[in-house]
């Protein structure tokens, strides 16, 4: 985590194209008469107050600013900001926001009392990202760089929730804007300081990386509505606090994770919303408060596909779900806590805000299962499981809506369908209660 240091001037000495001041605002006002958000352009009242050490405005080149470190300690202020088309390559830099909030950031208060910061602005439009692109057409590549956000105590240990790092973003793609990354470090320390952000038809592609994040409402790859695509393969992502995802796929978005380990101490280390489409391979989830995969908010169904991937979960059920999904798992691992299920459908009190769960559709191939499974079908949930050439062994009772056993699969519990004692053949059953044998 030790940052990078160089002169600044001898910098300069690299550069092609710089500004320290804001550029033309050239967007117009976002939205419609009906209060739409705009996916092409940046709101003009934002990019007008949006400054930069790397100002690339419709700029096509690139760098290799090795043992360079550009500093951005302004509110509103990136250390790169990429529009209007750019094509722009930068290699070995360290990029550095250790100060400035939103400009527009404030603060709430919670029931609980607990002080909050609203980052919306910086959520929407990437404003005080360390690193930002927008704009159909723009591209901006970083390849073997530091990207940080963040401070350390006496002891050397972050400071998370870092007062003067709010709403400061790692990385930010919007409004069509693109962003590609290799080999790079990012470290955000700021609540609402999110390490990957993509939304408004940003795209970030990123491989051979790693992400920590230290804040609240922080999380590690994120996309926000009106929807983002990101591509990451072998990346590690950590998370600290709540709200903060390691991955969060948010409605009309799509995420692809190949490689690479997940972890939250907190929330769920991957996190689906309404129709995000959240496709995992090879990937490891380790949750340590609350379960490694999550989907959640009453909408349309999300789409879940995972391959060769590991959950664990220390306190709770592997997966859980409180809407609508269809969730597929070939060759999965589950651990679950103890006493926990690998699949769980549960609403009311255990929803963490009473959302009552819709119809989930769960389907396991070639997997290993030890523990449970569960719909808490009296407060309205439901759960379709499907085995295809799986191995199940129930420790903990089960209750489905719908059970299909294949013939390459096989049961090792008692089954009750409509609460009478039934041999575990192939075939569909409904209302079953799965016991230990």
């Amino acid at each position: 985590m030790k940052r990078i240091t160089a002169l600044f001037l001898a910098c300069m000495l690299l550069l092609s194209v710089t500004a320290f001041a804001s550029g033309e605002a050239s967007g117009e006002a976002s939205g419609d008469a009906s209060g739409g958000i705009s996916t092409t352009e940046m709101p003009e009242s934002t990019e007008s107050r949006i400054t930069a050490c790397l100002y690339l405005d419709g700029i096509t080149g690139g760098q290799d600013a090795s043992g360079c470190t550009y500093t951005a300690s302004a509110m509103d202020q990136s250390c790169v900001y990429a529009k209007n088309g750019a094509v722009y390559t930068l290699t070995g830099a360290v990029l550095d926001k250790p100060d400035g909030i939103l400009s527009t950031a404030s603060s709430f208060t919670v029931p609980t009392g607990e002080v909050l910061w609203s980052t919306t602005e910086a959520g929407s439009t990437g404003i005080n990202s360390v690193a930002l692109a927008w704009g159909d057409g723009t591209v901006l590549t970083l390849k073997d760089c530091g990207i940080y956000s963040y401070h350390t105590d006496a002891d050397g240990n972050v400071i998370g929730d870092d007062e003067r790092l709010i709403g400061a973003n790692a990385v930010m793609a919007t409004y069509s804007g693109k962003i590609v990354m290799e080999n790079v470090e990012i470290i955000a320390a700021g609540e609402g300081g999110h390490g990957i952000d993509a939304t408004g038809l940003g795209v970030v592609e990123i491989s051979d990386s790693s992400i920590i994040t230290y804040g609240k409402k922080a999380s590690g790859l994120t996309t926000d509505q009106p929807g983002g695509t990101i591509y990451a393969r072998n990346v590690d992502v950590l998370t600290h606090k709540s709200g903060s995802a390691p991955v969060y796929c948010d409605g009309n978005s799509f995420v692809s994770i190949e490689g690479g380990t997940l972890e939250s101490y907190v929330e769920p280390a991957a996190v689906v919303c309404t129709d995000g489409v959240l496709e995992l391979t090879d990937v490891t989830l380790i949750g340590h408060e609350d379960a490694a995969l999550n989907a959640h908010f009453p909408s349309v169904p999300s789409t879940i596909t995972c391959t060769g991937c590991s959950f664990t979960s220390e306190k709770a059920s592997a997966v859980t779900s409180y809407t609508a999904t269809n969730m597929v798992f070939d060759r999965c691992a589950f651990a679950p806590a103890e006493g926990c299920y690998i699949v769980a459908s549960i609403p009311g009190t255990n929803s963490a805000g009473g959302i009552s769960a819709d119809d989930m559709n769960v389907t396991m191939k070639n997997c290993e299962l030890t523990g449970g499974a569960w719909a808490d079908e009296e407060n309205g949930a439901a759960l379709e499981l499907t085995l295809e050439n799986t191995t199940w062994t129930v420790t903990v009772e089960s209750v489905l809506t719908s059970f299909t056993v294949d013939e390459a699969s096989s049961v090792s519990g008692v089954m009750l369908v409509g609460g009478v004692e039934t041999s575990i053949l192939p075939g569909t059953y409904a209302n079953v209660t799965l016991l230990p044998a």
